[in-house]
């Protein structure tokens, strides 16, 4: 799958994810803080310097490099090592000659001897011992002081241990942290990644995308969330562009019904929230408008909405039909729109999957299909039962999906969940898409 990754995509990510890669990267720091300090042994540096003179008074540049290169030899070599070991009673086993090291500036006689050592008194007692033995060998070679002691290492000279670093130990923590955080993201998003593109959709079935509407509210509080957009006189450029998606998706549906003869269509959603009621009043009115008659029923009987988007009363509805002899017309209500009616859920007192499983159901919309143009059906999202009793008497079912928010996965196990019980799905309607207001171009 080919995706183009955008800032803005990955602005999302970290939005998104941000408790997430911050309790990454607090594990990270603490992991590297109690790494350091608790589990790996520190290790500590203690230096001496000495000076070497030449064993004869005539001497070049390149004789000095030479005779400085054989005190480097010397140093490292079985017989001052084994001295170093017998004083210091270290066993014969024991190699220190990764310990130890000797360096010195390339203009200068002056050598440094360091040495190495977990612990630091040890590290002292190496690297002055070897200054020593040094000076010991070296006179026995050439008979004569050429190695000058002008300073030994001492226990108050060693300060911190040279490893580990905590400030380079915490930058690699830092990095690992977000290494793992991103990993971490792209392993969520593989696993439960929400639905963003057409292509996306086409992956998991070729039922058409008949409307794309975009997201017209700013925040989940917005009082266009629950508005009937035709007739709005707000100026706002989003819900402009809203009427006219909506538009486009009645436009796909009276072609779907010419060809399809269908004319009651149930409306559902994978899940909840996903923006199929506002959606049922907006493709209702704009037909209404169309001077198409039309019968919204809200059969979604445990979290109706279609009494409080139309503002209207829900005293009388359709588990009053359900439930008694009540006249169909009785239940019916006209709205603000012309040509617009509604039957909204009425009062719920028993399990609404009794209700809507009885033969009124599919009584009702035989009426509906005879005195309206269209039949718009409210129902509940398609993990609820009472969808399929629903669905089954209507002509088709369109499934409204929330961009960004549905997942792949739920998306596949609800389309999977119609095909069990044979209901054919004739459309699909992505809902709450993002925009790019300058080009007005959809994204993600």
């Amino acid at each position: 799958m080919n995706k183009t990754i955008r800032l803005s995509y990955l602005l999302f990510l970290v939005k998104k994810y941000w408790l997430f890669i911050g309790v990454v990267m607090i594990v990270a720091v603490l992991a590297g803080v109690t790494i350091t300090k608790f589990v790996i042994t520190p290790t500590y540096s203690a230096s001496s310097w000495v000076v070497a003179k030449p064993p004869s008074s005539e001497t070049s540049d390149a004789n000095d490099i030479q005779l400085l290169n054989t005190y480097k030899n010397i140093v490292t070599s079985d017989v001052v090592l084994d001295d170093v070991k017998k004083k210091l009673e270290i066993p014969d086993a024991m190699d220190i000659s990764k310990q130890i090291n000797i360096s010195n500036d390339s203009n200068s006689r002056a050598l440094e001897i360091s040495a190495k050592d977990n612990d630091a008194a040890r590290a002292v007692e190496l690297v002055n011992q070897t200054a020593q033995s040094l000076k010991k060998e070296v006179k026995k070679i050439w008979d004569m002081d050429s190695i000058q002691i002008i300073s030994l290492s001492n226990m108050n000279k060693i300060q911190d241990p040279v490893s580990p670093n905590l400030k380079t130990n915490l930058f690699i923590a830092v990095i690992m942290g977000l290494l793992v955080s991103g990993l971490g993201i792209i392993v969520i998003e593989l696993i439960k990644s929400p639905l963003r593109t057409d292509n996306e959709i086409r992956e998991i079935t070729q039922i058409p995308i008949i409307g794309h509407i975009i997201n017209y509210t700013k925040t989940k509080k917005d009082s266009a969330t629950r508005k009937i957009l035709t007739g709005y006189s707000g100026g706002n450029s989003l819900i402009n562009h809203a009427v006219e998606d909506f538009r486009m998706l009645c436009a796909n549906l009276t072609i779907l019904g010419k060809n399809k003869h269908l004319k009651t269509f149930t409306f559902t959603s994978i899940r909840g929230g996903e923006g199929k009621s506002s959606t049922v009043a907006n493709v209702a009115a704009i037909f209404g408008n169309q001077n198409l008659k039309v019968l919204v029923i809200d059969a979604d009987l445990r979290l109706p909405k279609q009494h409080k988007i139309w503002r209207t009363s829900n005293s009388v509805g359709l588990a009053d039909i359900m439930l008694s002899n009540l006249a169909f017309k009785e239940a019916v209500q006209s709205s603000y729109i012309n040509q617009v009616d509604l039957i909204t859920s009425g009062t719920v007192s028993v399990d609404p999957s009794n209700l809507l499983s009885n033969q009124s159901v599919k009584a009702l919309l035989s009426w509906a299909k005879e005195e309206y143009d269209f039949v718009l059906i409210d129902a509940p999202p398609s993990f609820i039962s009472d969808t399929f009793y629903v669905a089954k008497e209507s002509d088709g079912t369109i499934l409204v999906v929330e961009m960004g928010k549905t997942t792949k996965q739920k998306f596949a196990k609800g389309l999977s969940d119609f095909n069990l019980v044979n209901l054919p799905i004739y459309g699909i309607v992505k809902n709450k898409v993002q925009m790019q207001e300058e080009t007005s171009n959809y994204y993600l």
